[in-house]
């Protein structure tokens, strides 16, 4: 039966080979410059912890590396710059989503929200000249302004509140704010930590305005306002030769901080397993308009499947074997606009050959190895596969505050006696449940946010 979804920022429209168009939404989480340093793998937390809860690989290690909110969903990506040509990714790494080319070769680049409609875009600085588009493609920019002077460090963030993304420059430990895209005097004016201090910008805390973290080695001070005084958390993440990048991982409306690295990132426990149980396999990108059908890809037991639907209607996504339906009970099947990501084939009992999809309208579907789904974070949002790796049984509190349809399961392969449906409800809904021990694949189902706190 088809349910209505109610998204936490609506999706974006893919117009035609030219740009995404938003459809509205709440503003994307801004994330400013360039990373910085090279390789293709990315070490993201979506908590305040030591350690990475996903790994992400994309793009080429000498790729230019940028991260936003490409498509409305509310989670941040990557996108990787070759010369004026832009490739992004809307969920987890390859295949690339979207291709574009904007600016010239030696264009300082800058991403943001520049007119808050949930999509993050692009502006490019020549001096101190910026010009703004509020489309990811080609063509004239949108907003040109001057601001500060050719030497300046500048951030990108939303430091009123107000939904859109606009500059502040920084000289020494002073930091002139703008609270609208234009020229002229600064807004306000802070002095902040040390002169060459390493800052970093994010909504810490998710109250809606960017504030700094300052990195002084592999450590983190970070404050949830821009003004002096002790810092909120202090975290060690990563190396000291990493580079920082800072995204929304998750959905949950607070940013955290990922590492760039050079290097084949090792298997852990989990992706470990989850290769060995699901396959490896080419990560694979389809697009339509309208129903069709495709095979799984060569190798592919089981994975994860992200979609998107950008049109009125019924959008519903099911796995066949040798033509009949998989009967499971989470297959996506929504009214209206959608991102999220399911999972196919969890066991053997729902593994199939095909995918079918029935749509009136633009969607794409990728499909990625099991492997690539993030460990379970302490908070989400919206539809999502996740990997537990808990070794033993283990209690944890579930929270949905929302009124709409919560669903979560636990799958664990071929071992049938450690995989079941962990709650069905309609919410608001609280209860501590016993997930079985791992390594296994969690599924979630969820119109708006959601956290599970393990006891």
């Amino acid at each position: 039966m088809s349910r209505p979804r109610l998204l936490l920022r609506t999706a974006a429209v893919f117009a035609a080979a030219a740009s995404i168009a938003a459809l509205g939404g709440t503003a994307a989480h801004a994330q400013g410059g360039e990373i910085g340093g090279r390789g293709a793998a990315y070490y993201l937390n979506d908590s305040w912890n030591g350690q990475a809860n996903h790994t992400i690989r994309f793009g080429q290690p000498t790729d230019r590396a940028y991260t936003g909110d490409w498509n409305g969903d509310g989670k941040d990506n990557l996108m990787v710059r070759r010369g004026s040509r832009y490739l992004l990714t809307d969920a987890g790494g390859s295949p690339v989503d979207w291709t574009f080319a904007y600016g010239r070769t030696g264009d300082i680049t800058l991403v943001g929200d520049w007119n808050g409609d949930g999509l993050d875009t692009l502006a490019v600085r020549r001096g101190n000249v910026y010009y703004f588009s509020n489309t990811l493609a080609g063509g004239a920019a949108d907003v040109v302004i001057a601001y500060g002077r050719p030497d300046d460090q500048v951030l990108v963030g939303d430091w009123n509140d107000d939904g859109k993304d606009t500059l502040a420059v920084r000289r020494a430990n002073t930091f002139y704010f703008a609270d609208q895209l234009k020229g002229g005097e600064a807004s306000r004016v802070v002095a902040y930590g040390r002169a060459n201090d390493l800052v970093y910008v994010g909504d810490w805390n998710g109250d809606g305005k960017d504030t700094p973290a300052v990195r002084r080695g592999a450590t983190y001070y970070v404050t949830d306002r821009f003004a002096p005084g002790a810092a909120d958390r202090v975290l060690t993440y990563g190396r000291t030769t990493d580079k920082t990048l800072v995204g929304d991982w998750n959905g949950d409306g607070r940013d955290t901080l990922g590492v760039r690295r050079d290097g084949t990132p090792a298997l852990s426990s989990a992706t470990a397993w989850a290769r060995g149980e699901y396959g490896a396999f080419t990560a694979t990108r389809q697009v339509g308009s309208s129903g069709t059908e495709f095979p799984l890809p060569a190798g592919a037991r089981g994975g994860v499947m992200t979609a998107s639907f950008w049109a009125d209607g019924e959008f519903k996504v099911e796995v066949l074997r040798d033509g009949e339906v998989v009967d499971v009970p989470f297959w996506i099947d929504v009214t209206g606009g959608y991102v999220g990501s399911q999972p196919f084939g969890p066991d053997p009992l729902t593994r199939g050959d095909t995918v079918r999809v029935t749509a009136p309208g633009d969607w794409e579907i990728k499909l990625q190895p099991m492997e690539t789904a993030p460990v379970l974070p302490p908070r989400g949002a919206g539809d999502g596969v996740y990997l537990w790796d808990r070794g033993a049984p283990t209690t944890v509190t579930i929270d949905f505050p929302g009124s709409g349809y919560f669903h979560a399961a636990q799958w664990s392969g071929a071992d049938a006696d450690h995989s079941g449906i962990l709650a069905t409800e309609d919410g608001p809904f609280s209860a501590n449940i016993t997930f079985l021990k791992g390594p296994s694949v969690i599924s979630v189902i969820a119109d708006g946010s959601w956290s599970m706190t393990p006891r």
